[in-house]
């Protein structure tokens, strides 16, 4: 997941971490990732560069991963393969708390 296009943008940008968005090619996925975006944006402002990745087709997947720029440190930290379902209005307390877990480690 995020292969050379997750260096290349981290290499470009600034922020302190890079989150990676997968998401299933289901055209319904994208507005819960954009959600996603503007939700960590709103509270984390530029210490996070967020990265929306389209699959090609319809997979299912909705994939969170954070990346520190600086130590290479990564971490799968939201899955909905994996029982995560999808980051919502209720539950994004708890996503932002994963998320500053992560980046406090």
């Amino acid at each position: 997941m995020g292969g050379c296009n997750a260096n290349t943008n981290q290499a470009r940008d600034p922020s302190e971490y890079t989150m990676d968005i997968q998401y299933c090619g289901d055209s319904s996925y994208r507005p819960k990732a954009v959600f996603v975006r503007k939700d960590i944006k709103k509270h984390f402002g530029k210490k996070i560069n967020v990265v929306l990745e389209e699959d090609s087709s319809q997979t299912g997947n909705f994939e969170i991963t954070l990346t520190n720029n600086k130590t290479g440190k990564s971490q799968l930290i939201h899955s909905k393969r994996s029982g995560d379902g999808f980051v919502k209005k209720e539950t994004s307390d708890d996503f932002r708390e994963k998320v500053q877990r992560f980046c406090s480690s």
